[in-house]
């Protein structure tokens, strides 16, 4: 996990609670335990999510609370799942072979073997998709943005792109071509 397992928002439970209100299984078919989260919500109340842990998918597990304060982040199984911790459902989901998520101030950076996805909140998305990964890259973070370097077959390096994080647009999704190309899934 990399992220902190002790929030005010949410804490990373070892198992599932023995007593009080039934956990919300995450997807709905999981009924078998997995990785267990307690969020807190506005007024005090907690609520329990499990999700689902597949061993057969080799996943990066991350948590984090976003900008908004109100929604978490939760990665597991090549799945995003922003929660909003007042919801007692994943607010959206959408799939990524995430082979890595950092926090960078006030966004998540996703990035995938072709792809990267800068999460602010459940609204503020912007994916960047077609990106060249097929030889090896390097990703690094400076002030405001995000380093992709390109490296050829000796490992030199031979494309730069560089990602303003304070110049993004972010998409609408429900009219972008991700939302049709990758499905995202809503619970």
């Amino acid at each position: 996990m990399e992220s902190l397992s002790k929030n005010p928002s949410f804490e990373i439970l070892s198992y599932l609670p023995a007593y009080g209100k039934m956990y919300i299984p995450i997807p709905k078919r999981n009924l078998s335990e997995g990785l267990v989260v307690e969020f807190t919500k506005d007024n005090g109340n907690t609520w329990v999510a499990n999700f689902e842990i597949s061993n057969d998918k080799e996943s990066i597990s991350f948590i984090s609370e976003l900008s908004n304060y109100k929604e978490v982040i939760v990665i597991i199984n090549e799945t995003a799942y922003l929660i909003d911790r007042n919801v007692e459902s994943p607010v959206l989901a959408f799939k990524g072979l995430f082979q890595k998520a950092i926090q960078v101030d006030s966004f998540v950076v996703l990035i995938c073997n072709n792809s990267i996805t800068i999460v602010k909140n459940s609204k503020e998305i912007k994916f960047i998709d077609n990106l060249n990964f097929m030889s090896s890259h390097d990703i690094s973070l400076g002030k405001d943005c995000i380093n992709v370097e390109i490296l050829n077959n000796s490992l030199a390096i031979y494309q730069t792109h560089t990602i303003r994080l304070s110049e993004i647009k972010f998409d609408d999704l429900y009219s972008s071509n991700y939302y049709q190309a990758h499905k995202i899934i809503e619970d």
